[in-house]
This record gives structure tokens, C-alpha cells and sequence, in this order.
């Protein structure tokens, strides 16, 4: 998906995931994504909480 995103010139993408989705937090942070915001613990915003943010510039 990054790779179509640089296709499309975006030099900047916003990634979204469950507080505790710790797999992908690091699969993320390995691929040069950067926490933006660290979320709430009740995860999900259908839930009322917030997502943690990740940007890959």
C-alpha cells in the first residue's frame, strides 16, 4: 500500500490501529512509520475511544 502511495506522489500517509494491536504497531514503526498520537485503551472509536496515529512521511 505505501508503495502505491508514493506511485501517487503522496509523500505522506496516515496509519490507524487498535491501542493494542502491538504486532502491527511494530510492523509500522519498522516500515519508518512515526506515533503521532498514543490513542485511548478502549480502542475502537465505535467504542467512544481514540485509534493511535502513525505518519510515514
Amino acid at each position: 500500500m505505501l508503495e502505491e502511495a508514493r506511485a501517487l506522489g503522496l509523500d505522506r500517509v496516515l496509519l490507524v490501529r487498535a491501542v493494542d494491536n502491538l504486532a502491527s504497531a511494530g510492523t509500522t514503526e519498522r516500515n519508518g512509520g512515526v506515533l503521532e498520537g498514543a490513542g485511548t485503551p478502549d480502542t475502537a472509536p465505535r467504542a467512544g475511544g481514540t485509534a493511535p496515529r502513525h505518519a510515514r512521511s
